[in-house]
């Protein structure tokens, strides 16, 4: 079983996925893998210089993430251009690293054991239209204010660069058509995890050929 994990930024994505991680489900995060290919010596990194030039780089050559940010951000044609570049290698890696996890799956399992999760944080699932890549979607929900607010808080931005990067995804009420199950990124810590140790007794108690269904939805 893959359950791609998705929502808007700054909307809870990689807490959910850390809880999912302690009820024992494999974690593959997209926005690791993104930052695994552009290092230094890939050939991510050096199309990115290509396009955007040195400006986007550090002194010693390593990607200077903020300042790659503040272009693409301020610019819809950067924005597509980054992704055309960086997303074919991100989905690619998620989808080698998923078929291995069932691949393993399949080698280990036992008759009546629990079945093996792996859980993918994607935020991008629902834009880039990758529901194919997993087998049930999670959609991490939150209201737009408090993606900004947790953006200016914990990442520093001001409201317009806080703005900008919620603007630049779908809307979160878009997404939830997509979901199999709805956590609220509103809630505590100690609502989270009793939901998501919900959806994890349901996702591992389903036989192969049954879908869990949320009774939220």
């Amino acid at each position: 079983m893959s359950v791609g994990i998705t929502g808007g930024i700054a909307s809870g994505k990689s807490t959910v996925a850390a809880l999912f991680a302690s009820l024992g489900a494999v974690v593959v995060d997209a926005d690791a893998i993104a930052r695994e290919i552009v290092a230094l010596g890939e050939p991510v990194l050096a199309a990115i210089r290509l396009h955007f030039g040195d400006a986007v780089l550090h002194p010693d050559g390593t990607l200077n993430r903020a300042a790659l940010g503040e272009r693409v951000f301020a610019s819809e044609a950067d924005r597509q251009a980054l992704n055309a570049i960086t997303h074919p290698a991100i989905v690619a890696t998620i989808k080698e690293r998923l078929a291995r996890e069932r691949e393993l799956a399949n080698q280990t399992r036992r008759p009546g054991e629990s079945r093996r999760v792996a859980v993918a944080e994607i935020p991008l699932l629902i834009e880039e239209n990758l529901q194919s890549l997993v087998d049930q979607v999670v959609v991490v929900s939150v209201k737009p204010t408090t993606q900004v607010a947790r953006l200016m808080h914990g990442k520093g931005l001001t409201e317009e660069q806080a703005w900008a990067r919620v603007r630049a995804q779908l809307p979160i009420d878009q997404k939830l058509p997509f979901a199999d199950w709805v956590i609220d990124g509103e809630a505590s810590l100690i609502a989270t995890e009793c939901r998501v140790r919900e959806i994890w007794q349901a996702l591992t108690a389903a036989s192969a050929r049954d879908r869990p269904a949320d009774p939220a939805l």
